[in-house]
């Protein structure tokens, strides 16, 4: 418990003292105790002091009265006891008026009471406080640590420090998520347990640990971390009939401490079915299994039924690598926070789709096993689209610096169909973001003739053929003429349709292609000819 004014007017010691000013303000914590008798005193005084006087430093200044009441206010120390007899024979109205109107506490002490009498049984209570708090202290990590050495949980941990510090308990995820709450379901309800994220940050920059009041209520609240990285929360609240105590900021403090350890426990664990679970995806991607009984079995111990059919959704953090030319070594700990974070709102969307809950973590792409079964092909499409723009539209609400793409292969049957979707799920990324730059999501089914094309690996014998079919029109100069063929191409090679699109006259579009055909030294009546420069631009799109 704090030593309050209000305490010690009550002890046997302060016998015959009278409160002369601030009655409202006996809460405040006495921290130490000591003697204020010279000139100059006020760089001696400290939050939390119970100052003892004669006057004598100040018996002939009014002003220095009235300045010596403000300071030790502002600077939120406990209480003046001033000691008639010698100086004053009654304590100066100038005194008791501030004091009054800053809300102080002015204590007067009898003639007959030493200072001995007060600094001797006081000195000894604050130093039983401070024995106590120390032994509390102890006992409170001693009690932690052992719930967590004992293979307790974050329910036990909870549970334990309910029972030290007697004040609900609220342990939140990163995204301030309850995992666990112990204690009266009213505090929490009284109090506004989600923090938005900027007023979040700007209170961890300046306290560590933070103290949120309201009306009804008192909540304190640190982070759980790891080297550098939130991992989650702590708070602890009181009702309306009791407060924060210096105790609870030790209590909070040795349990983000054990909480962090028991988070970290959690985190290895999920790394290490991660990486089972890339290791499984890998081997079925490159083949590398005798049977598929195996495999299929081993997909089970991680909760996958890889019998079901699966449409492969690929989802592609854009210009992933300038994240890290951009973040120093020691802030690498952000970009997993953003892999993290990803993750979870795609796994939260398919709870609420009621779908299977396969996402694999590669670096920048997260690979979704999307259950379509029992829906013909155009609603597999429909849906998996709907899915894939509900994900985009929450990761750019939440983090708004991060673009997705999102690749969609087909739907098949067994593991051969899984390998085939997620290789067409790539291919739509890959070519998705050449062809069509206004998009973020591409399907494979939409490709069209870059599904052959793409799989022409000779990028030196694409380079060839669209420099034969289009070299003088890939010059600057010719950038219109470039770009009229192209209407043509896109107009299916209707005259009309494209001179709108070039908003040129149509005379303007004759001239022009009599002038392409000439350079390309074609014959643009030959059928033969529009198809080379169809596939030409085509390829010029992809390269």
């Amino acid at each position: 418990m704090n030593l309050t004014v209000e305490a010690i007017l009550k002890s046997e010691f302060m016998e015959g003292a009278r409160l002369l000013a601030g009655i409202s303000a006996l809460e405040k914590e006495i921290k130490y105790v000591d003697i204020i008798e010279v000139p100059d005193v006020i760089d001696w005084i400290n939050e939390g002091g119970f100052y003892l006087t004669t006057g004598y430093s100040f018996k002939d200044d009014l002003q220095s009265q009235k300045e010596l009441v403000q300071t030790l206010s502002a600077k939120n120390s406990a209480a003046l006891c001033i000691k008639k007899g010698r100086y004053f024979s009654e304590i100066p109205e100038i005194i008791v008026k501030t004091a009054n109107e800053l809300n102080y506490p002015i204590i007067e002490l009898p003639k007959d009471k030493s200072y001995v009498d007060i600094l001797l049984p006081l000195s000894s209570m604050l130093l039983d406080k401070k024995t106590y708090l120390l032994k509390h202290s102890e006992k409170i990590h001693q009690d932690l640590t052992d719930v967590v050495l004992s293979g307790g949980g974050l329910d036990h941990l909870a549970q334990t420090l309910y029972k030290l510090i007697n004040k609900s308990v609220l342990i939140q995820d990163r995204e301030q998520k309850k995992l666990v709450f112990v204690g009266d379901k009213e505090d929490v309800l009284k109090h506004e347990v989600y923090i938005p994220e900027a007023k979040l940050k700007k209170m961890l920059l300046k306290d560590n640990i933070n103290l949120i009041k309201s009306e009804k209520q008192s909540r304190l609240m640190t982070p759980v971390k790891v080297s550098g990285s939130i991992l989650g929360y702590v708070s602890i609240f009181t009702g309306e009939n009791s407060d924060i105590e210096k105790i609870d900021y030790r209590a909070l403090q040795h349990a983000a401490t054990v909480i962090a350890l028991e988070m970290l426990k959690e985190k290895e664990k999920t790394e290490v079915e991660k990486r089972l679970k890339v290791d499984l995806f890998n081997d079925l991607i490159q083949q590398n299994y005798n049977s598929e009984e195996i495999i299929i079995n081993r997909a089970l111990n991680l909760n996958w039924d890889l019998e079901k059919n699966y449409l492969v959704i690929v989802f592609e953090i854009d210009d992933f690598e300038s994240y890290y030319r951009n973040l120093e070594a020691s802030q690498e700990y952000q970009i997993k926070d953003i892999q993290d974070k990803i993750k979870r709102i795609i796994k939260r969307r398919l709870l609420q789709e009621h779908k299977d809950l396969i996402v694999i973590n590669k670096s920048s792409s997260f690979i979704v096993f999307y259950n379509c079964e029992g829906l013909d092909q155009e609603k597999r499409k429909e849906k998996s689209r709907a899915f894939a723009e509900k994900i985009a539209a929450e990761i750019k609400k939440e983090i708004a610096s991060t673009k997705l793409f999102a690749g969609f292969g087909g739907h098949y049957q067994g593991l051969d169909g899984i390998r085939k979707s997620y290789h067409q799920a790539r291919q739509a990324i890959e070519m998705g973001k050449k062809i069509n730059k206004e998009s973020n999501l591409f399907h494979y089914d939409d490709l069209g003739i870059f599904k052959v094309l793409v799989k022409l690996d000779n990028r030196e014998c694409l380079n060839e053929f669209n420099k034969e079919m289009l070299g003088p029109l890939l010059k600057e100069e010719n950038s219109d003429l470039l770009k009229t063929i192209e209407a043509l191409l896109n107009s299916f090679n209707n005259k009309r349709e494209a001179a709108r699109k070039l908003n040129i006259h149509r005379n303007t579009l004759d001239y022009r292609i009599k002038k392409i055909a000439k350079l390309l030294d074609v014959d643009l009546q030959n059928s033969e000819n529009w198809l080379n420069l169809y596939l030409a631009f085509k390829v010029k799109q992809m390269l």
